[in-house]
């Protein structure tokens, strides 16, 4: 367990106590379990990378705010804050629960630093141009310890030996065809990091 990131998390726990519990008294045990793995997760990675902890810590801590709503409520959420569904959003609108947590939290000055408020409304499409910090939280999200798929442990090895966005192209790519495997739609914000991605190569 990455020590810097398992002290940062304490910390922010206590820093944002509130709204810490606030999420706790909303989510299931489980959801909770998967965010604190996350958080730790996104704090490892970037110090791995060489990134901020504490934004990559606080982003992953708070991912999954409104994860648990549902779709009707996902999405009369997203009309209160102004947050455009678009055609995949009012289709799956559970997608919107990270853009929707990123709206509350700057509009009730929660939150302010966008990199952190982007790693929370990106982690799960993804979205071409995506900063360091949101790259973490989006491997974060699929890699933490509560994660077991095939072939997770061999991905976790090869992210910690790659550069920053070869490891998020690796943990996207491994997103797409598990989504594809399973007959599941991919939005147009997913298709577009990845394409991106590739032209870089």
């Amino acid at each position: 367990m990455d020590n810097e990131a398992s002290v940062t998390l304490d910390k922010l726990r206590k820093e944002y106590s509130e709204l810490f519990g606030n999420m706790e008294k909303k989510l299931t045990r489980q959801r909770m379990e998967h965010i604190l793995g996350c958080a730790q997760e996104a704090g490892s990675l970037a110090a791995c990378f060489g990134q901020s902890v504490e934004k990559a810590v606080l982003a992953g801590l708070f991912h999954d705010y409104y994860r648990e709503l549902s779709g009707e409520e996902a999405l009369a959420l997203a009309r209160l804050l102004k947050v455009k569904p678009g055609k995949f959003g009012k289709r799956f609108p559970k997608v919107l629960h990270g853009p929707v947590a990123a709206a509350y939290f700057k509009q009730e000055g929660l939150i302010r630093d966008p990199e952190i408020l982007e790693g929370i409304a990106c982690h799960t499409l993804g979205e071409e141009g995506m900063g360091p910090v949101a790259k973490i939280v989006f491997m974060a999200d699929a890699l933490e310890p509560g994660r077991s798929y095939p072939g997770v442990e061999a991905l976790r090895e090869q992210v910690r030996k790659s550069d920053l966005d070869r490891a998020f192209a690796l943990v996207l790519k491994q997103q797409i065809l598990d989504m594809v495997g399973k007959g599941k739609a991919l939005s147009k914000a997913t298709v577009r990091a990845y394409n991106q991605l590739e032209e870089q190569e």
